[in-house]
């Protein structure tokens, strides 16, 4: 046992999987997303485009923009974290789909955390913000993560400028690309 004969098997079955992956239809992605000043938003569009690169079909809107989820196989969530909590305009795209998106695979992404170092460790136990932890319980997404965010003081209203520098929050652009990119090479873009 384990002579060539068995060899030239599997190489039949794994030519004919990956021959049948190959060919099989590709996901119709959503990536819905809520930015406050683009830095969000930067992101939802570079992990479009690296799944567009490998074959997806991908739309991309803020979440408050999204008239149906209902043509997709597969929906990305995003939003920026401000104290905890994520764009009203997520949460309300959440309740007003979660019957739809509750039966389709969600992959989670959240934009803040703006200091160096692993965002993950900054946000401790934390992955959604409270009026979202519901829909998430019951509807568990495939993957979720937190990546740093960005702060440009020059796209900051002074009330927010005083609020940055009465809080200390360190300015700076605190996204990995890295990091993005490899999240985003996970997600599967075939129906198989």
């Amino acid at each position: 046992m384990g002579g060539p004969m068995e060899e030239k098997t599997d190489a039949k079955i794994d030519s004919r999987t990956e021959d049948a992956i190959a060919k099989a239809p590709m996901k119709r992605i959503l990536v819905a997303y809520g930015s406050k000043r683009g830095s969000t938003a930067e992101i939802a569009e570079r992990i479009a485009q690296i799944l567009r690169r490998k074959g997806a079909e991908v739309d991309v809107f803020p979440a408050g923009q999204v008239r149906s989820v209902s043509k997709y196989d597969l929906v990305i969530i995003g939003s920026a974290v401000y104290i905890g909590l994520w764009r009203r305009e997520v949460v309300t795209f959440m309740r007003r789909y979660q019957e739809e998106l509750g039966a389709l695979p969600l992959w989670i992404f959240s934009s803040g955390p703006t200091e160096p170092g692993d965002p993950l460790e900054a946000i401790g136990t934390w992955r959604y913000p409270r009026a979202v932890a519901p829909f998430f319980d019951r509807h568990p997404p495939a993957d979720s993560t937190c990546f740093g965010g960005s702060i440009d003081p020059r796209k900051s209203s002074y009330f927010e400028k005083n609020m940055i520098r009465r809080a200390r929050v360190p300015v700076g652009d605190y996204r990995d690309w890295d990091a993005i990119d490899a999240w985003a090479e996970r997600i599967p873009v075939t129906t198989v």
